[in-house]
């Protein structure tokens, strides 16, 4: 798992975007104020997305064309899918996430 912050974030949530910025969907909180969703970029591509502490996370699950972020717990576990380049979608977990520290389990698929 691929983790960088993202200062583009931080501008959509703050709501100074800009049009060629992208946009944000924030699909889960936990009750520590930690969200999870997906930013997608200016060139289209979608990437995961954690907002910790005010700090913006990309996720990117290895060599996927797109990641999604689906949900986080108070243990900072994340749950999302993310899109390989055939087009199949899996599921990945990634357990007690630290801004800095990966731990991915193993992909499992949707199917």
């Amino acid at each position: 798992m691929k983790s960088t912050r993202d200062d583009r974030c931080s501008s959509l949530l703050s709501g100074r975007r800009r049009r060629s910025d992208g946009g944000v969907f924030l699909s889960a909180i936990d009750s520590l104020g930690r969200m999870a969703g997906e930013m997608t970029a200016a060139d289209g591509h979608s990437h995961g997305l954690v907002v910790s502490h005010g700090e913006c996370l990309a996720v990117d699950f290895p060599e996927s064309i797109a990641t999604y972020a689906n949900s986080i717990d108070v243990y900072g576990d994340i749950a999302g899918r993310y899109m390989d380049a055939g087009g199949q979608t899996h599921g990945f977990f990634v357990e007690h996430l630290l801004p800095g520290y990966w731990e991915p389990e193993t992909p499992f698929d949707d199917r």
